[in-house]
């Protein structure tokens, strides 16, 4: 009897050990959002953390495990800041893990990435740590190692730096760029100019540059040939989009291929759209979100009034102009506009 009550007390005790369970319930700060089993802490022992499948959650911090952690990302989870691993962690992402930082993973962790994790800073892994590797690992660093850890499957890794002392299976395709920068340069006239850099270049195709309002449904808005097919030198690529769209944000992502049809996917970067109440194209203005437009004034360069309370499509002839938009919030927005015809 005292044998069967110590092993009920054990399996009790195991079962408490992973009691703390949190499960996301909305997207938005980690720290304000709806947890199912109470907000999910960012540090500490034995805690099982799930992000659901349709949740877009931000942490502005460092997060901190110890021991005998899991963590499963079946949306999109960014991490503004480190995430530190000591031991036995289990990671499983499905969706999206953005981690602006460095990773630190001490030993015994397993990882495993069906989906895509993308890291700003450097990826260290200590010692037998396994990455089950099936779609992406992007590490804007270098990914460091010491003894007995194991990279699988046949996803894409992009890193400055690999250690050599790292185990990757041949199925692993290793990216051949360096992605230095992928910027929006500036909008003028509801025309977005966009601009990507790249340090190196190996067996390297072409770049796809996409649009989307939503992070769900892109658009192709460009592709671009590799400059070169192998290159150590700085190559700077640019983009311009002439949109049309009713969405305060907009989203571009960029992916680049490989000669061998191969791909990388690099995270997206948002444009806030404070300019699109309207839009002007071949010399007539377009107006949008016309119903929180309070008035549009057209001036020429010497202050005359050209036309003034616009609500509607207008045409101009060749010439420089000032265009005032006001709308209900008082946002000005204020346009020196040349017309060739």
């Amino acid at each position: 009897m005292k044998t069967i009550y110590l092993i009920l007390l054990s399996l009790f005790i195991t079962f408490l050990s992973f009691s703390a369970s949190h499960t996301s319930n909305g997207s938005g700060n980690w720290n304000t959002i709806s947890w199912i089993g109470g907000i999910a802490p960012i540090s500490g022992n034995n805690v099982d953390i799930t992000i659901s499948n349709t949740n877009d959650v931000v942490l502005n911090s460092n997060i901190a495990f110890n021991n005998n952690c899991r963590l499963y990302i079946y949306g999109n989870l960014t991490i503004n800041g480190n995430f530190i691993i000591n031991n036995n962690l289990i990671i499983t992402v499905v969706g999206n893990l953005i981690i602006n930082g460095n990773v630190n993973i001490n030993n015994n962790s397993d990882v495993d990435i069906f989906g895509n994790i993308n890291v700003s800073g450097d990826f260290n892994l200590n010692s037998n740590n396994n990455i089950q590797l099936d779609v992406g690992l992007i590490i804007g660093g270098n990914l460091n190692g010491g003894s007995g850890n194991v990279i699988n499957g046949s996803g894409t890794l992009s890193a400055n730096l690999v250690d050599t002392d790292i185990i990757i299976s041949n199925d692993i395709i290793v990216l051949p760029i360096e992605l230095i920068s992928f910027n929006i340069l500036y909008v003028d006239n509801s025309i977005v100019f966009i601009e990507w850099v790249v340090a190196k270049q190996v067996n390297c195709s072409h770049y796809i540059l996409y649009r989307s309002k939503d992070l769900k449904d892109w658009k192709t808005i460009q592709i671009s040939e590799c400059k070169y097919s192998n290159y150590n030198d700085l190559t700077q690529y640019t983009a311009v989009d002439d949109l049309f769209y009713n969405s305060e944000i907009v989203y571009y992502k960029l992916q680049q291929y490989d000669l061998d049809g191969k791909f990388v996917e690099y995270n997206p970067i948002a444009l806030k759209n404070k300019t699109n109440n309207i839009r002007i194209k071949d010399g007539i203005i377009y107006l949008r979100n016309i119903d929180i437009i309070e008035y549009i004034n057209i001036y020429d360069m010497n202050g005359n009034i050209i036309s003034r309370n616009i609500k509607e499509s207008y045409d101009l002839e060749n010439g420089l102009y000032i265009i005032i938009v006001n709308d209900e919030n008082c946002d000005y927005n204020i346009r020196k506009t040349l017309i060739q015809k």
